[in-house]
């Protein structure tokens, strides 16, 4: 199933991060829209971020810090990627399922919106990438005296977006010989008070399953809209899986 879905994001001129955008965008449009019991008059645009790993971007060996080399070197080194999904798409998803009986039917009719918003978070990954660290706000961390003091002035803020994708790719699990080896991952972000409402995790196993991953703070929002994200993401990528629509 998971070949499958990767060959049709490839297809699309996209990719499983992108896939894992359009989904919540999806689900949330619906549970959220006008008539329905989770209905939020706000919720007529999405804002989502990527998680980006910037190692790439970090130079070996410099003589600032020789010893560091950001390929083999467990730290945090990331920065992130903003998605903003207009009103006009948002209501177009709304308007296309009104009527639909059921959720098998509503797939084959808002795939192509799967794909399209699936296309536009690549998009904003492939900016990014272009631009590299050029005016990332990473750059400002040098003027954050007291962390404490900037973590407590966040609190007063909203929340950055609605969800955050983070996908670690794909683990390569097995070994030459007998012995232990990875057939199964599962990756999970603890979600605060300052980051998206949901956090959507990803990694796969070479060769085996991908395992997606949705949390949330308990208390914060009904918890029946994140069971029914998490489901929806789940219907969805076996739907595609199985073929979707040809």
């Amino acid at each position: 199933m998971l070949k499958k879905v990767l060959s049709k994001c490839r297809a699309h001129s996209t990719t499983i991060t992108g896939l894992l955008h359009a989904l919540p965008l999806v689900s949330l449009a619906l549970q959220l829209d006008e008539g329905k019991k989770h209905h939020k008059q706000e919720a007529k645009s999405m804002f989502a971020i990527s998680a980006l790993d910037t190692r790439r971007f970090i130079p070996a060996n410099s003589e600032a810090y020789p010893w560091h080399v950001p390929s083999t070197t467990m730290d945090n080194q990331m920065t992130l990627v903003s998605h903003m999904f207009g009103e006009n798409l948002v209501a177009e998803i709304r308007s296309k399922a009104k009527g639909i009986p059921t959720q098998s039917h509503a797939m084959t009719q808002l795939e192509n919106f799967v794909w399209a918003a699936a296309v536009q978070a690549r998009e904003d990954i492939e900016n990014k990438l272009d631009k590299g660290m050029e005016n990332d706000p990473s750059g400002l961390m040098n003027f954050v005296k007291d962390w404490r003091v900037q973590k407590k002035q966040q609190l007063k803020k909203p929340r950055v977006g609605v969800w955050g994708v983070s996908n670690l790719g794909t683990l390569d699990g097995a070994i030459e010989g007998s012995g232990w080896k990875i057939e199964r991952a599962v990756f999970q972000l603890s979600c605060e008070l300052t980051s998206p409402v949901f956090h959507i995790s990803s990694i796969s196993v070479k060769g085996k399953e991908m395992c997606v991953d949705v949390s949330w703070q308990q208390g914060i929002i009904d918890a029946e809209i994140g069971d029914t994200l998490a489901s929806d993401m789940e219907a969805w990528i076996r739907f595609l899986g199985a073929g979707g629509e040809e």
